[in-house]
């Protein structure tokens, strides 16, 4: 793609100036937009026309070629591997504030954006979200991420670039809100603590219960609950295992049954046999070969963006190919040849997992 944009942006430009010059095309910015549209190659299968592609193609900028290769959350549990080229990627907004490179670390906490039609949703991730991981995501990090100005005086007396020198890291929580938190639950709350409670709670049966209108409307307001340090050790367990929900689980330890013609794991598309129009939902047939049973009906409780999390791994998770770009998707691709299994069995544990620590928090109780 980067090839065929810089071959058309030489190729257009050059006949450009021709233009100019015998004076078939005149030089204001509306001809010269409306002759760089019609002149470029705008067939899908080669390059996909983005506004901020076409904003760097009108301003004759080249782009450079990039390798590096960054994980992406796409949607709930499902990550994508991402070519990480500024000039590509469509409204990049504050992403080079939280991850500015692959040695930066830092957590966000994703929530659904106001005006939404699936329900308030809330994950953690520690990667770079895509914007409709949930629906119109906003993400609060845990750290913000500046660039230092060069030290020439450093760079003479080393060699070596050490990312983690290359950025100045503060606290994305102020002091005020630490102010206003210690002032109620003691001077030892710290801006973490404030971090994973607010997970908890964005969690809460209670709070959501309590503040449904409000979350599609507006951006959420954080109560102060009884119970702060409960919140806080759920909020990090909660945490903790939607961050690492791709540690292999045995099936046994959820009462699942598996069943195995031929130890292929490929997927072509997971799906529920059925009786009827009814979806039977305690079997996922994996492939012609392997097939799931006894699935709890509790892990189709936990759900997020609109449906359950296992549902998001057998939609995502399948081979599909983009009509305009003639591109395949194959996530057969993405790690090892038992991943995409090991993946769906480890995200019913989550599921129920998740369940289990919202269903331990204190009773709602806000303080007033």
């Amino acid at each position: 793609m980067i090839d065929v944009y810089n071959a058309e942006r030489i190729r257009c430009f050059q006949e450009l100036e021709k233009r100019k010059n015998n004076g078939s095309i005149k030089a204001d910015r509306k001809a010269i937009t409306e002759f760089l549209a019609n002149a470029r190659n705008n067939d899908p299968t080669k390059i996909s026309w983005t506004s901020s592609l076409v904003l760097s193609f009108n301003n004759n900028e080249p782009i450079p070629q990039n390798d590096e290769i960054r994980t992406a959350l796409y949607r709930p549990f499902c990550k994508k591997h991402l070519v990480y080229n500024r000039k590509l990627i469509q409204r990049i907004s504050k992403w080079e504030n939280i991850y500015p490179d692959s040695k930066c670390k830092n957590l966000a906490i994703c929530i659904s954006g106001a005006g939404g039609k699936k329900g308030f949703s809330v994950i953690v991730s520690d990667c770079i979200e895509e914007r409709n991981l949930l629906a119109s995501s906003q993400a609060f990090p845990m750290y913000l991420y500046e660039k230092k100005e060069a030290d020439t005086q450093l760079a003479l007396f080393s060699d070596e670039t050490d990312t983690s020198q290359e950025y100045t890291r503060k606290e994305a929580i102020t002091d005020k809100a630490l102010t206003e938190f210690r002032n109620v639950y003691g001077q030892e709350v710290t801006k973490e603590n404030i971090f994973y409670y607010i997970y908890a709670v964005l969690q809460s049966k209670g709070y959501i219960s309590a503040y449904q209108d409000n979350l599609s409307k507006e951006m959420p307001r954080i109560p102060f609950l009884k119970g702060f340090s409960d919140y806080v050790r759920i909020g990090k367990a909660l945490a903790d295992i939607h961050l690492h929900y791709e540690q292999p689980v045995n099936p046994e330890e959820i009462g699942l049954t598996i069943e195995i013609d031929k130890p292929d794991y490929i997927v072509q598309q997971m799906k529920f046999p059925k009786e009827g129009k009814k979806a039977l939902k305690d079997t996922i047939l994996y492939n012609e070969y392997i097939r799931i049973k006894n699935i709890p009906a509790r892990v189709y409780e936990y759900i997020i963006n609109g449906k359950s999390a296992v549902e998001w791994i057998m939609e995502r998770y399948a081979i599909t190919t983009d009509k305009a770009s003639g591109i395949t998707d194959n996530p057969n691709d993405y790690g090892d040849e038992k991943y995409i299994f090991n993946l769906l069995i480890s995200v019913m544990a989550v599921s129920i997992k998740t369940l289990d620590l919202i269903d331990s928090m204190p009773e709602y109780e806000e303080i007033e």
